[in-house]
């Protein structure tokens, strides 16, 4: 008896370390979109290792209620990379390259969150459950984002950021819109009402 006892509480043991293995620990942290849906990308955050697992996992467009899918993205046939602790996926459209410099871990389809059809009762749904984001206010300014509030199981609890920050898994990051870009537009608005104001 004592044999068979042991023999358990060793299995148990070189079991515990997996036990949270998966993927269920990510949340949806931020969302952005710009006006027309061209330049998209959803970040998902997790405190937590051994949350790789996302292979064929989705996350879905839906109507909030009742609840009806508009559109589903699913992770590649790969898991993705590793250790997550305190790391970002990004999934977002391929010009975030391009734009910004930031490289996303997954590719999303532009607009796929359908921007033309307003988000008074839409919600992204990451992994059938695993964590849901009311799009209500999400900003279409080109600016700002949605903070889809890490830790937190209420689908409607969010914030908003007054700039996007795209981070992929790498660390890659930037500001949207970007300081310099910024600074130029603002220039280059000085200099045409200073031409106007000439004429």
């Amino acid at each position: 008896m004592k044999t068979r006892t042991l023999a358990l509480l060793a299995s148990a043991a070189m079991l515990a370390p997996t036990a949270n293995a998966g993927f269920h620990l990510f949340d949806i942290q931020e969302v952005y979109s710009n006006f027309d849906g061209t330049i998209q990308f959803i970040e998902l955050f997790t405190t937590s290792n051994s949350q790789q697992f996302v292979s064929g996992l989705t996350i879905r467009l839906e109507v909030a209620s009742p609840v009806s899918t508009l559109n589903t993205f699913t992770f590649p046939a790969a898991d993705g990379p590793a250790p997550t602790a305190n790391k970002t996926y990004l999934i977002g459209t391929s010009n975030l390259t391009a734009l910004y410099g930031v490289t996303p871990d997954f590719v999303l389809p532009a607009n796929f969150l359908q921007v033309g059809t307003g988000f008074s009762n839409k919600q992204l749904n990451f992994a059938g459950n695993t964590d849901i984001v009311n799009l209500l206010n999400l900003p279409l300014n080109g600016v700002g984002s949605l903070n889809g509030v890490v830790a937190n199981s209420t689908s409607t609890v969010t914030s908003l950021n007054a700039q996007a920050t795209p981070t992929n898994f790498a660390g890659q990051t930037a500001t949207i819109p970007e300081p310099v870009a910024a600074g130029l537009l603002g220039f280059g608005l000085l200099a045409l009402l200073n031409r106007r104001r000439r004429s």
